[in-house]
């Protein structure tokens, strides 16, 4: 599908890149915070349904970035062939311990032919793309980071400017707690870096992530009720409101 954002820069010798981070629901459990409201069928299909909505969204950008879809545990999975066959990205395998040093291995991969490199996480269908567009345009910072509100982040980014150990950034962080936010902007500070942080967004971890957004609904536009398409067509998830 065309991206509706136009390129309004000159390239640089090194191309953006935005990369979603996802797992293969066959072969790893996902959306287990879910399981006091879901069954396992459901939590798939939950999970599914916000990784397509986010590699939708982030094609939207394709016309001024290479969009990647890294995968875990690898990318030999028909799941992913499928989505990437659908949205038309090339996918990455994910390599490392924790997610720390997967996002580092990746950063330090994609540095050597992008510029920025912007990594997504999928729980998130409302991505701000205008704020998103214009800090990959403009790659005056040498940190991206887009805040949750459960305390964590749904994107982080390095611009490629400086150069640093990418596993320090991510060195310590509590993963999966309130504190991977600030754990990573103590890390930044300590490596010298400019941050710059794009507009806040709800993760979609738990029941009331998504009784909050049903709440809101009726307040959100005709372009942000498509962006969740697929999230909001998943049964079960409209009863609940």
């Amino acid at each position: 599908m065309p991206g509706r954002y136009s390129k309004q820069f000159v390239m640089k010798d090194k191309t953006p890149a935005l990369v979603a981070f996802a797992k293969d629901p066959q072969r790893t459990a996902v959306k287990t915070r879910l399981s006091d409201s879901f069954d396992k069928k459901q939590r798939d299909s939950i999970y599914t349904a916000l990784l397509r909505d986010t590699l939708s969204n982030l094609t939207e950008l394709e016309n001024i970035a290479t969009i990647y879809l890294a995968c875990f545990p690898d990318s030999d999975s028909p799941f992913f062939n499928k989505l990437a066959e659908e949205f038309g990205v090339e996918l990455i395998s994910q390599t490392g311990k924790d997610l720390g040093d997967r996002m580092a291995f990746c950063l330090e991969q994609l540095l050597q032919k992008h510029q920025p490199v912007l990594i997504f996480g999928t729980d998130t269908p409302l991505l701000p793309l205008v704020e998103i567009a214009a800090a990959i345009e403009t790659c005056h910072y040498d940190l991206v980071l887009g805040s949750a509100m459960d305390g964590g982040y749904y994107a982080v980014g390095l611009g490629g400017r400086k150069s640093i150990c990418c596993y320090e950034l991510f060195r310590g962080v509590k993963w999966s707690t309130a504190s991977v936010m600030d754990d990573t902007l103590k890390n930044a500070e300590a490596l010298s870096l400019k941050t710059h942080t794009l507009p806040p967004a709800r993760d979609i971890d738990t029941g009331s992530d998504i009784d909050s957004i049903l709440a809101n609904l009726a307040s959100l536009d005709e372009e942000k009720r498509s962006r969740m398409k697929s999230f909001l067509q998943t049964p079960g998830i409209l009863q609940r409101g």
